[in-house]
């Protein structure tokens, strides 16, 4: 069997590079006082990050135990006490300790922070969400290395158990604290570690965290496998101020497992979270290339719209009307508009608007920005609808995105591209712009 040494030495060769110094998140623990102790003996540029959640007694007197044997190795020690309230959860902590890791990150240059999880927490990880009903893709849970954002995330010890560990600890002499809120009932995952999986063991007759983290290998393999079968699609996938959309006509024949892990990630990126139901109605929208079709998660919302699929975390905002008569900038509400003159003349549409910008050329007059009449007359058309109907811009957007009024009704809209180019020295361009409003 691998030794813990080279199972550490082997990743490091893997994701290292030569040189960065690493942020090791030290609790003092076993788990990351073992690395601690590796680190420092293979010589392992790295600082410390310890963060006191203020969850016990005897916390702070643990920091400082930590902070001595740290410096005193000549290692950088950073540290955070988070507010010990009850409305600090697990949750809030979390974000809280990425937050802090992410901030270290970006200002010391570290290449990637280091934890301790190890076989046993990918277990009780693969476990739980075998429990909550994840998907299949899901399962794979903690990863060995990760990017959430601009912060990396390491786990060296995803395949030593804990008794490994603890075992390393004891023949080389090294007393790691005890977290008495690990064997915590109020806590699920101490539950889990305490009561669930042993007394499933007791009942099975057999050891089941080997075969949990295979389980969580398998599914993670799976993710691998849909990640590269969606590669090519994914090239089409932009974000905005309004949500996330895909194009996916462009790209060859996904199977509609394919296409519902596709829905799934799309939605990821606003944090949407649809429902089973939900899910398989809107692949079947999108296999059958369905036009305007919805669902519905909360405030937030996916549309499947002959082939696009949109994710939108919050509602687009109302626009209450605005007039001007000369050039500048106008606000109303989440939207501003810029007005000038000019000779420059940019072709767009909604797929730019989505991104944040849009631009008409209109002659110098007078205009209201409002929302549309949907059977207001426009371009020699029977209505702005049929319009935009024409001319595939998504439905759901028709009814969200103002226009351009002048004395004669509809003069000039955002989403199609066909509005006339510059014809005057006189002429003004009218840029709209969607700003941040999540």
């Amino acid at each position: 069997m691998n030794s813990i040494e080279n199972i550490v030495r082997e990743f490091l060769r893997t994701y290292h590079a030569e040189n960065k110094q690493l942020l090791l998140g030290l609790s003092g623990g076993p788990d990351s006082l073992l690395l601690f102790h590796l680190f420092d003996s293979m010589q392992i540029p790295f600082a410390v990050a310890h963060i006191d959640h203020g969850w016990r007694q005897g916390s702070g007197r643990e920091a400082k135990i930590l902070r001595e044997m740290v410096e005193e190795k000549g290692y950088r020690f950073h540290f955070l006490r988070l507010s010990s309230s009850e409305g600090n959860s697990e949750d809030e902590a979390r974000q809280e300790r990425r937050a802090f890791f992410t901030e270290l990150c970006r200002v010391w240059g570290y290449q990637a922070v280091v934890l301790g999880h190890h076989a046993d927490d990918q277990a009780e990880t693969v476990l739980k969400r075998i429990l909550e009903g994840a998907n299949l893709t899901a399962m794979g849970a903690l990863v060995p290395a990760v990017n959430h954002g601009k912060l990396a995330i390491w786990r060296p010890l995803l395949h030593v158990r804990k008794r490994d560990i603890l075992s390393w600890l004891k023949e080389h002499e090294y007393v790691p604290f005890d977290d008495h809120t690990n064997r915590d009932p109020k806590f699920l995952r101490s539950r889990m570690r305490m009561t669930v999986i042993p007394n499933l063991e007791q009942q099975f007759g057999k050891q089941v965290a080997g075969s949990l983290v295979r389980v969580g290998e398998e599914a993670q393999e799976l993710a691998n496998y849909l990640d590269r079968r969606i590669s090519d699609v994914l090239q089409y996938l932009r974000q905005g101020p309004i949500g996330a959309y895909i194009d996916t006509s462009e790209a060859g024949v996904l199977d509609p497992y394919e296409v519902r892990y596709l829905i799934r990630k799309v939605a990821s990126l606003e944090k949407i979270t649809l429902s089973r139901a939900a899910l398989a109605t809107a692949t079947e929208h999108l296999v059958k290339g369905a036009a305007n079709k919805e669902s519905v998660s909360g405030s937030r919302r996916v549309y499947v719209d002959r082939g696009v699929i949109f994710a939108l975390a919050m509602p687009i905002p109302s626009c209450e009307p605005i007039s001007f008569s000369s050039p500048g900038v106008y606000r109303t509400g989440a939207w501003e508009l810029e007005v000038k003159e000019g000779d420059e003349y940019r072709k767009t549409d909604w797929r730019d608007l989505w991104m944040g910008n849009g631009t008409v050329t209109v002659p110098a007059d007078a205009y209201c920005v409002a929302l549309p009449v949907m059977n207001e007359e426009f371009a020699g058309k029977a209505s702005i609808s049929k319009w935009w109907s024409d001319h595939k811009v998504p439905c759901f957007l028709r009814k969200k995105v103002p226009v351009l009024w002048g004395e004669q009704g509809i003069v000039a809209e955002w989403m199609t591209g066909k509005n006339r180019q510059r014809e005057k020295k006189d002429d003004w361009i009218v840029n709209i712009k969607l700003l941040k409003y999540k």
